[in-house]
C-alpha cells in the first residue's frame, strides 16, 4: 500500500496541478513544452498547498487525499474528450506527431536559399554527429533517473538540511531554512504526506533527475523551433558541464539543479513568445513566465536574480522600438504578469524575512560570503580560485564572448544579461561550491553551442565569397602532399622503426614478451634459446632461436649435442611432452638447469651445466 500512496504522490507532484493550471493558457500543445510547464506549475502550487496547510497547521494527510481526488475530478472534467477518446485515434494522434517530428528534422538538412553544396554537407554531418551525442545524453539521463530510483538521500546538506526540512513541513511545521527558499523541500514532504511517514525517501528523491532532464528536453525543443543545430551542441555541452559540476547532486536533494530547470524554463517561455505572431499567445508566455520566474526565487534565493531580469529580457526581447509608441506603451503589458509574480514570490519572503526580524530565524548569507568561510581569501585571490575551479570548463566564457557577434541580436542580450553578472556575483561571494553556479549553466551551455554554430555558418559564408568552392578539386592536392611531406619531418626512418619494434614487441605473448626483453635487459646481452615458440618474429630476438619441439627427449638431447652455444630453455608446457618435462625438472632439481622465470604457462630457463646434460644420455 505505500508503494502504492508513493506513486499517486508523484503524480500530484509532476502532474496534476500543472495539467489543470495549463488548460486556462491559450498555448500550442508541443509535448515537451507541455511537460516543463506542468512540471513547473505542479512544483509551484504544491508549494503554496503546503504552505497554506502548515500556517493554518491542518497539514494532514487526509487533505492531500481529497485534493488529489478533487483534481483527478478536474482533470476528467477539463480534458474529458482527449480522455475518452478511442484507441484509434491516440495511434493516430502518435503517429501525426511522430510525422510533425521527422518533419522538423528533414528541416535543419534543408538547403538554403544561395548555400552551396559542400556547406550544406558540412552542416548536415555536424547535425547528425551532434543529434546522434543528444540522444546519448538523454539515454545516459535516462539511466541515472532508473539507477536514482530506490535510493535514499546521503549526501550532506540533502541529508542534514533539505531533506530535514521536509520532514519538518510533514511534521505540520514551517522550518527555519536560514533564508534558503523551500518550494523543493515543500514537494518533497507530499511523499511523506501520502505515506503519512517520512521513513521512506525513495519517492522524494526520485523525482530529482527529472530537472535536468526536462531542461535537456527544453533544449531539443528549441533546437526545432528555431531549426538551429546549435542547440544540439548546447545539449552536448550542458551534458558535461553537468556531470563535472553536478553529477554526484543530479539525483539528490540540492535544489541547485532544479534551480537550472526554473531559472531555464523562465527564458525559454520568453523564447517561446519571442516565435509565435498571435497577441494573446504571448501574452500567455510573458504571465507564465513570471509564474516560472517567482518559482525560481522559491527554490533558491539567487533564483531572485532571474526574477529581476526577467521583465528587463520581456522588454528587450517581446517589444519593439516605434517612433509611435513610447518606452511607457511596450512597458504596459509587463506590468500585469510581474504583479502575479510577486503575488507569488512575496508570501514566503515576507514570511520569512518577518520571522528573521523576530528572532524565530537567523541567516547566514553573511557568513557565506565571509573572509573566514573563503579561508580568509581576498575577493581577487577568490576570482582567481573560482576560475581554476572551472578547469577547461572556464574557456566556454571565452567562447561566449568570441561567438557573440555570430549569433542573433535577441540571443546576445540573454546571454549578456544571464551568464556574465551572475558569474562575477559567484566569483568573488558565493565560489565556495562550483555548484552555486549551477543557474548559468544551461545559458552558458546553450549559447556556447549557438555560437559556433555560428562561427561555423559565418566561416561556410566567407568561404563563399572568396570562391573556395570554384576552385578545380585537384588544387586541393596542395595542402595534402604538404600534410605529407610534414609528417615525414617528424617520421623519419629511425622514428618509423622505432615506432614498428615497440609495438611489435607485443606480438603473439605480450606478458611472456616483456618477460624475455626484461631478463635480456638485466643480463645486457641476449643468447641462444631452445624453444618452440616463435621468438623468430620478435625484434632483437630472429637470430637466438635453435627450434626445439621438447616432444621426444632423445631428439632434444642431441639438439643440444649439435648446438653447444644454447645458453637457455623456453619450454612452453602446452606443446611439450610429460616425458621432456620429467627430465627438465629433474634438471632443475640436479641444479643443472635454474628456472628464471614463468609466463603463459611457459618456463624459461637458463643453462647452468651443460656437461652434466650431456651425460644424461638417453642410452
Amino acid at each position: 500500500m505505500i508503494f502504492i500512496k508513493g506513486i499517486l504522490s508523484l503524480i500530484q507532484i509532476l502532474f496534476l496541478p500543472g495539467v489543470i493550471f495549463l488548460k486556462f493558457f491559450q498555448l500550442p500543445r508541443r509535448v515537451f513544452q507541455t511537460i516543463g510547464y506542468v512540471f513547473g506549475l505542479s512544483l509551484i502550487f504544491n508549494f503554496f498547498w503546503i504552505l497554506l496547510l502548515t500556517s493554518l497547521k491542518i497539514n494532514y494527510s487526509i487533505l492531500h487525499y481529497i485534493l488529489f481526488i478533487t483534481e483527478i475530478c478536474l482533470v476528467f472534467w477539463l480534458y474529458k474528450e482527449k480522455i475518452l477518446i478511442s484507441i484509434e485515434e491516440v495511434f493516430t494522434h502518435t503517429y501525426s506527431f511522430i510525422i510533425e517530428a521527422l518533419y522538423k528534422l528533414m528541416n535543419l538538412f534543408v538547403k538554403k536559399e544561395d548555400e552551396l553544396a559542400f556547406s550544406r554537407i558540412i552542416k548536415s554531418i555536424l547535425t547528425i554527429i551532434f543529434l546522434i551525442w543528444t540522444i546519448s545524453s538523454l539515454l545516459w539521463l535516462s539511466r541515472v533517473f532508473i539507477d536514482n530510483f530506490g535510493t535514499v538521500f546521503k549526501e550532506w546538506d540533502a541529508v542534514v538540511s533539505w531533506n530535514r526540512w521536509a520532514t519538518e513541513w510533514f511534521n505540520n511545521t514551517i522550518p527555519s531554512p536560514n533564508r534558503y527558499p523551500q518550494l523543493i523541500p515543500a514537494n518533497f514532504s507530499i511523499t511523506y504526506s501520502f505515506m503519512r511517514s517520512a521513513d521512506i525517501q525513495i519517492f522524494a528523491k526520485s523525482i530529482m533527475p527529472l530537472f535536468t532532464m526536462i531542461t535537456w528536453l527544453l533544449f531539443l525543443d528549441l533546437a526545432f523551433e528555431y531549426e538551429n543545430p546549435g542547440f544540439f551542441i548546447g545539449i552536448v555541452i550542458l551534458r558535461y558541464l553537468t556531470k563535472k559540476f553536478l553529477g554526484e547532486y543530479i539525483g539528490e536533494g540540492y535544489v541547485d539543479v532544479a534551480l537550472l530547470f526554473f531559472s531555464f524554463l523562465t527564458i525559454y517561455t520568453l523564447l517561446k513568445a519571442e516565435k509565435s505572431k498571435s497577441q494573446t499567445i504571448r501574452t500567455s508566455y510573458v504571465y507564465l513566465g513570471a509564474i516560472f520566474a517567482a518559482g525560481t526565487s522559491l527554490t533558491k534565493q539567487n533564483g531572485l536574480l532571474i526574477f529581476l531580469i526577467y521583465p528587463l529580457l520581456a522588454f528587450l526581447i517581446l517589444t519593439k522600438k516605434s517612433e509611435h509608441t513610447s518606452i511607457w506603451e511596450r512597458l504596459k503589458f509587463l506590468i500585469k504578469p510581474m504583479l502575479l509574480g510577486l503575488l507569488i514570490l512575496l508570501p514566503w519572503y515576507i514570511l520569512n524575512e518577518s520571522r528573521i526580524l523576530l528572532g524565530r530565524n537567523w541567516t547566514n548569507v553573511e557568513y557565506l560570503i565571509s573572509a573566514d568561510r573563503h579561508s580568509g581569501r581576498s575577493f581577487i585571490e577568490r576570482g582567481l580560485r573560482a576560475i581554476e575551479m572551472l578547469g577547461i570548463y572556464k574557456y566556454l566564457f571565452i567562447v561566449v564572448l568570441i561567438t557573440l557577434p555570430f549569433i542573433q541580436k535577441k540571443f546576445r542580450q540573454i546571454a549578456l544579461i544571464t551568464i556574465f553578472p551572475y558569474s562575477l556575483i559567484w566569483m568573488f561571494l558565493f565560489s565556495i561550491f562550483t555548484r552555486n553556479l549551477a543557474m548559468v549553466f544551461p545559458f552558458l551551455a546553450v549559447f556556447a553551442g549557438l555560437g559556433l554554430f555560428g562561427l561555423m555558418n559565418f566561416s561556410l559564408k566567407l568561404l563563399k565569397k572568396i570562391k573556395l568552392h570554384q576552385i578545380k578539386a585537384i588544387f586541393f592536392l596542395v595542402p595534402i602532399l604538404v600534410a605529407i611531406w610534414a609528417l615525414s619531418l617528424h617520421f623519419k626512418n629511425a622514428t618509423l622503426a622505432e615506432i614498428q619494434i615497440k609495438d611489435q614487441k607485443n606480438a603473439l605473448l605480450p606478458k611472456l614478451n616483456h618477460e624475455l626483453y626484461n631478463y635480456f635487459d638485466s643480463e645486457g646481452k641476449y643468447g641462444m634459446i631452445m624453444t618452440q615458440y616463435p621468438i623468430e618474429y620478435l625484434p632483437y630476438l630472429e637470430n637466438f632461436k635453435i627450434l626445439e619441439p621438447f616432444s621426444i627427449y632423445e631428439e632434444f638431447y642431441f639438439n643440444f649435442v649439435d648446438h653447444p652455444e644454447v645458453e637457455y630453455f623456453l619450454v612452453w608446457d602446452k606443446y611439450a611432452s610429460n616425458e621432456v618435462k620429467e627430465k627438465i625438472n629433474s634438471f632443475e632439481e640436479d641444479g643443472f638447469i635454474e628456472l628464471r622465470f614463468e609466463a603463459y604457462n611457459a618456463s624459461f630457463y637458463e643453462v647452468q651445466d651443460r656437461a652434466s646434460i650431456l651425460n644424461e644420455s638417453p642410452n
